[in-house]
C-alpha cells in the first residue's frame, strides 16, 4: 500500500511539473513603457538576431541588405516577421516599400504591421494593399474575423516602389491606425458577430459606424512585426511572387489617445 501511494504521489508530482512547464511557456516578459519612451529602433543594418526569420521555396523573411525583406511565392501564404519582446501599451510605425507583386484587379495581395501576437494562432494584423485599399484583422485561438474590411484610402501609395509609413498605436484595448500620418477610419458592425460591411457606391458603414479607434480586448499583449499577405502570386514565369522591404522600425511607449487624436 505504501508502494502505491508513493507512486500516486510521484505520478501527481510529474503531472503538475508537466502542467507548470506548458503553463510557462505561455508567459512572456511584457516590456514597461512610459509615454513616449523609447523601446525599440532599428535601420536593420544589425538587427538580424532581434527578428523572427525563416527561407523556404513558398515564402521567406528575412534580414538582408540593411532591410527586413517578406517575399512570397504562391498565393495563400501570410509570411509575417516579429520582434522577440512583447509589448502591451505600444507605438509601432515602420516603413514599407513595394518591390514587387501584382496588384492589380482582384488580387488582394498585401502587406502591413502584424501586433499584439501571443501566439501563431492569437494576434491582429493591419494590411494596406498596393491598390490602394486597407482593412484590419484578428485572429483569435486560430478563428479569423475581419475587424474592418476592404476601403480605399488618398493616403495610400501605390504600384511597385511606393514607399508606405505604417504606424499602429495600442493602449490597453485600444488601438488607432494610420498610413502616411493619414488616421483611418474603420467601418465596425453594431453586432459584435456581424460582418464589416460597406457600400462600395456610396461609401456607407452597412449596420455598423465608422470609428477612428478599434476596442477590442482579446490579446492584451504579445509581439509587433510585419507581414506580406498573398492572395495571388506565383513563381515566374507563371506568376509574379510579392516583394516588400520594411525598414525604419520605431516601437515607443504610446501615450493615450481619443478620437480626436490627429
Amino acid at each position: 500500500m505504501r508502494r502505491i501511494i508513493i507512486f500516486l504521489t510521484l505520478t501527481l508530482a510529474l503531472l503538475g511539473m508537466i502542467h507548470l512547464n506548458q503553463m510557462a511557456q505561455s508567459w512572456h516578459y511584457v516590456v514597461p513603457a512610459e509615454d513616449d519612451e523609447l523601446l525599440y529602433a532599428t535601420s536593420f543594418d544589425g538587427a538580424a538576431d532581434d527578428w523572427l526569420q525563416d527561407e523556404r521555396g513558398t515564402f521567406s523573411h528575412i534580414v538582408d541588405d540593411g532591410v527586413l525583406r517578406i517575399i512570397a511565392n504562391v498565393g495563400g501564404v501570410a509570411p509575417y516577421s516579429v520582434v522577440q519582446p512583447h509589448f502591451d501599451r505600444f507605438d509601432f510605425s515602420v516603413q514599407a516599400q513595394i518591390i514587387e507583386g501584382d496588384f492589380a484587379g482582384g488580387n488582394n495581395n498585401a502587406f502591413g504591421i502584424i501586433f499584439r501576437r501571443a501566439s501563431p494562432r492569437d494576434y491582429y494584423v493591419l494590411l494596406i494593399s498596393g491598390d490602394g485599399y486597407y482593412r484590419v484583422l484578428r485572429e483569435a485561438d486560430g478563428t479569423s474575423r475581419e475587424i474592418s474590411t476592404w476601403h480605399p484610402s488618398d493616403a495610400i501609395r501605390q504600384e511597385a516602389g511606393a514607399v508606405n509609413h505604417l504606424r499602429v498605436v495600442g493602449v490597453a484595448d485600444r488601438f488607432a491606425f494610420y498610413v502616411n500620418d493619414t488616421r483611418l477610419p474603420l467601418c465596425i458592425p453594431d453586432d459584435p458577430d456581424g460582418a464589416s460591411t460597406i457600400n462600395s457606391f456610396t461609401g456607407e458603414c452597412v449596420a455598423g459606424t465608422w470609428q477612428e479607434t478599434l476596442t477590442d480586448a482579446h490579446h492584451p499583449s504579445g509581439q509587433l512585426g510585419v507581414v506580406v499577405s498573398a492572395d495571388s502570386a506565383g513563381r515566374p514565369p507563371g506568376g509574379q511572387p510579392v516583394i516588400v522591404e520594411f525598414d525604419n522600425a520605431i516601437i515607443t511607449g504610446a501615450s493615450d489617445f481619443t478620437e480626436d487624436t490627429p
